[in-house]
């Protein structure tokens, strides 16, 4: 038995999917909640609903498993709060369940640059779940993986839907330098199942990311090409845009556009080039043949 952490975002929904359909037997966490989840269509899957911030239900979640994907984070549209109580408090609620049921491996899908010592706050609540992971006892692998884009993502659709609003000028927060690896979400996907299965990957931290290191400038221009939009690119630094942010959030407090976002966009988001290939022997997907699914 798998359990699966976070199965109703983005990337859960694709792993989940992977898994039934390769046969394995998968639980997905469910947070109590009066909206219908967003599992995958017409796959049956058990599911059990348990509290990753208060840590009610996780220790019968987790029995019987053999493995389990952490993958449940609020970065994407949380607030600092919500951070700290599923990022950070949720990671040591779901190791301690992992602990009481003798969990043979434990994978948790963290990002490049995760830190505890940074000075961004998303960045560093990942680096602290890390040390988390590592100090636990609990057979581990920690996956840093770089921006995921697919069907159904947050961020390239998010970009794509600002730009369309924009008025012929598009303003990019951050610096222009950073470098981004957008690797696809199926081949995240991969990549996981593989780490889990594979001895070679117990106890270890690896990093992964697409086959292009690209600046945000050169991501914009994929996007727009992808969608046809054409809009001018002007910078703006990163404490307007926080600002900007965060009054966009009061207006509309149910947003996909979250300040936590901002952390990726000021620091490179890239590693080693191949490393889809040499760790998992996959040729991961390039970033503009993918962006289909943008135009509608």
């Amino acid at each position: 038995m798998i359990v699966i952490s976070g199965a109703t975002g983005f990337v859960g929904r694709a792993l989940v999917t992977r898994l039934v359909q390769s046969g394995a037997q998968v639980r997905c966490l469910l947070r109590p909640q009066v909206r219908t989840p967003q599992l995958p269509r017409s796959l049956a899957v058990p599911v059990a609903v348990a509290d990753l911030e208060s840590g009610h239900g996780l220790a019968a979640a987790c029995a019987g498993a053999q493995g389990v994907f952490h993958l449940a984070g609020c970065h994407a549209r949380g607030t600092a709060d919500s951070l700290m109580s599923v990022d950070y408090r949720g990671t040591l609620h779901m190791l301690h369940a992992a602990q009481q049921a003798g969990v043979q491996r434990f994978v948790y899908l963290s990002h490049l640059g995760a830190d505890r010592a940074s000075a961004f706050a998303l960045l560093k609540v990942k680096g602290l779940a890390e040390e988390f992971v590592r100090q636990s006892g609990v057979p581990y692998t920690i996956v840093q993986s770089a921006p995921v884009f697919g069907v159904g993502d947050t961020l390239t659709s998010m970009l794509a839907a600002l730009m369309r609003l924009a008025p012929g000028v598009f303003v990019r927060p951050g610096p222009s330098n950073a470098r981004w690896q957008p690797i696809w979400v199926e081949d995240v996907v991969r990549g996981l199942i593989a780490a889990s299965t594979d001895r070679g990957f117990a106890d270890r931290t690896i990093e992964i990311g697409g086959p292009e290191a690209l600046t945000l400038n050169e991501v914009l221009a994929a996007i727009m090409a992808a969608t046809g939009v054409r809009r001018q690119i002007i910078s703006a630094p990163l404490v307007y845009s926080r600002w900007a942010i965060a009054v966009w959030r009061r207006l509309w407090p149910q947003s996909p556009l979250s300040g936590h976002w901002l952390d990726l966009l000021a620091v490179d988001q890239a590693c080693e080039i191949n490393s889809m290939q040499r760790f998992f022997e996959i040729r991961p997907a390039r970033f503009i043949s993918h962006l289909g699914f943008l135009c509608g």
